[in-house]
């Protein structure tokens, strides 16, 4: 795996984290970050309307760009945007995979063809140890696509287990997450005031969660706008790029 993160713009070549060999994007990102925070305070870089850019090639997955509330609060306060562009070494996958996997099972592990479409699905999530399913249910106004509550209230180090309750925009086909993305954030903004009751009566936490399921070469891309970003702190979510 070969990813980098840097600032775009006159200031690019100055701002470059990586290449690297790093699981979570996340790291590369802040990284990028205190460089460009660093360059604001002698001038030469304006410290706001940054765009940060991750991007590079990987042989399998998972990886992801795992965003916590603090970071996404972070970059919403400087009016940055976010692009995440990624690429598979399908050759070298391939070559692994004849390498390690018996010929019979080949096929079962190959990537989809060149020209395949991405599955995708972008998914909202309240998160906690205890919640009242039916009472967020009806105080969103939306049909909850799962529901899990563990069968064992604590782990074996006492900890509460967390309950989920999660709405989904299903699997689907795209190259990109903008469009199911902007759609799930306009029903979250719509019910932004309730997000924010519940998440403090119950004590839970937002997620927004984007997940590429199958791809090929390419894996979609991800581009938050700076409304984005200042809409998932306002909510107090964090924002997860999930790789399978």
């Amino acid at each position: 795996m070969q990813v980098r993160a840097y600032c775009a713009g006159p200031s690019a070549t100055q701002l470059r984290v990586g290449p690297r060999d790093e699981g979570d994007l996340a790291i590369l990102l802040r990284e990028a970050a205190e460089q460009c925070h660093a360059q604001t305070n002698d001038g030469s870089v304006s410290p706001r309307g940054q765009r940060f850019v991750v991007e590079g090639t990987f042989i399998h997955g998972p990886l992801g760009l795992k965003l916590k509330p603090a970071d996404v609060e972070s970059l919403a306060a400087a009016s940055a945007c976010v692009e995440v562009h990624l690429m598979r070494d399908v050759e070298e996958h391939r070559r692994q995979l004849r390498a390690t996997v018996p010929t019979d099972q080949l096929e079962d592990h190959l990537p989809p063809p060149d020209g395949y479409i991405p599955e995708i699905e972008v998914l909202f999530g309240l998160r906690g140890p205890d919640m009242s399913f039916d009472d967020v249910t009806e105080r969103l106004g939306l049909t909850p696509t799962s529901m899990t509550r563990p069968e064992r209230p604590f782990t074996s180090k006492g900890e509460a287990r967390r309950q989920q309750w999660v709405f989904s925009s299903g699997p689907l086909r795209g190259n990109d997450f903008r469009e199911p993305l902007e759609g799930l954030l306009t029903l979250l903004a719509d019910r932004a005031p309730q997000i924010l009751a519940i998440s403090s009566e119950m004590r839970v936490e937002p997620s927004v969660d984007l997940i590429a399921l199958d791809y090929s070469d390419r894996v979609p891309a991800l581009e938050l706008e700076s409304e984005h970003l200042q809409l998932l702190a306002r909510l107090r979510s964090r924002l997860w790029l999930d790789v399978l």
